[in-house]
């Protein structure tokens, strides 16, 4: 029978949550994850005064841990589905019609979007730009061609400290992901039922120190912790250990979900030295928080009243990863223009913030609903059509 005559049939597993459907847990973790990127990053981009909201270690730099939390998101609801479509495959072509098809997706997934506010970030630092908060216009071409070419990271790895970055820096976490998922179908078609192993060796390797930025720019144990989590859910022993005394009282899982931030917070601070190890334990943490919400049974958010808000943030994290840094320095140049270089009041400095959170959510829902959703699904039917009929994959 032809490859291009036979049609996919992935059979389904009644243990597993519905592989379409949203687990709603995972969407509260994207809203806190977002949520705890813009705080990260508003205490110098955003309050530019360098005010500080406090100057304990609670907010002092330790909510960058929000990526990670993206990243073990990210590998599991990536390898979830990619996992048992590859296990069994033995036929290069059919290889190559199940990757290729992953592949376009996560193209038009993220880089229309990403390469919109790389452009964007040069046009301002060109025509909007007097205060200098876009940085040079040298420093936002290179960004731009490190991102289009998905070098971000090693970008950032080599300039940090040293050159300007640039007002796309943001960007290094989407290179170091796209890398990732590059590589993730064949280590999967090489490693088969075996995929745990480089990834468990990923996860033991952030146990140790690391002092160079290329180490921070190329981390990817909690991507691999959710990959783990993906494939161990595909087994019995998944079930067996699901949290069900976190549904004994409400109030259990908001405390796992708090103290684990918590926890991540500290690690991350630089106001706290814990261990010189910290990445090791904010991957475990990361992938706590995916396992609890992988259920998809409400666990970690019981609270239906205030969900609305965290699904709609969750729905857009990607949009307002990419557009926040830019809304800042905006309002940044913009207080500039008004106001030079006088530090502003506390009236004024609410407005800024203000200014700044209503630009970031303003333009987030145009992305959203203009760029990232129309590509998003014009991903989804040209990965549909690359290959009319696929191979039958049964498990």
């Amino acid at each position: 029978m032809s490859v291009v005559s036979r049609r996919i049939v992935v059979k389904p597993d009644a243990t597993q949550p519905d592989l379409g459907s949203r687990v709603r847990d995972l969407d509260v973790l994207r809203a806190l994850a977002v949520t705890m990127v813009l705080i990260e990053h508003s205490q110098i981009n955003l309050l530019f005064w360098d005010a500080r909201i406090a100057r304990g270690w609670l907010l002092n730099g330790g909510f960058w841990t929000g990526v990670d939390i993206f990243f073990a998101i990210s590998g599991y609801v990536i390898a979830r589905p990619l996992l048992p479509r590859l296990v069994s495959i033995r036929d290069a072509r059919i290889f190559a019609d199940v990757a290729i098809r992953f592949w376009i997706r996560r193209v038009w997934r993220l880089l229309p979007s990403a390469w919109l506010w790389l452009f964007a970030a040069l046009l301002l630092s060109i025509v909007y730009n007097r205060s200098g908060a876009f940085g040079s216009v040298s420093a936002n071409f290179e960004g731009l061609v490190a991102g289009v070419l998905d070098l971000a990271n090693f970008r950032m790895a080599w300039i940090y400290g040293q050159h300007g970055v640039g007002a796309a820096f943001v960007q290094w976490s989407l290179s170091l992901e796209e890398q990732f998922y590059l590589t993730l179908p064949l280590l999967i078609v090489i490693f088969r039922r075996f995929t745990w192993l480089p990834m468990a060796i990923l996860v033991v390797s952030s146990f140790r120190a690391m002092s160079m930025p290329l180490d921070m720019m190329l981390r990817v144990g909690a991507i691999a912790a959710g990959v783990l989590l993906a494939q161990w859910s595909m087994h019995d022993t998944w079930r067996m250990c699901e949290p069900t005394g976190l549904a004994s009282r409400r109030i259990f899982g908001p405390i796992l979900l708090f103290g684990c931030v918590l926890m991540l917070i500290a690690l991350g601070t630089s106001a706290l030295h814990i261990v010189s190890f910290r990445m090791g334990p904010i991957s475990v943490l990361c992938a706590v928080l995916v396992w609890a919400a992988s259920y998809n049974r409400d666990y970690l958010w019981p609270y239906d009243s205030s969900r609305p808000w965290l699904l709609y943030v969750a729905a857009r994290s990607y949009s307002l990863y990419l557009v926040h840094v830019p809304s800042y320095f905006f309002v940044h140049e913009t207080w500039f223009r008004f106001a030079g270089r006088e530090t502003p009041g506390r009236v004024a400095a609410v407005g800024i913030v203000l200014s700044g959170v209503a630009l970031t959510f303003g333009l987030a829902e145009l992305n959203y609903r203009f760029v990232e959703m129309p590509l998003r699904n014009h991903g989804r039917r040209l990965a549909a059509s690359f290959v009319p009929h696929a191979m039958e994959i049964t498990r």
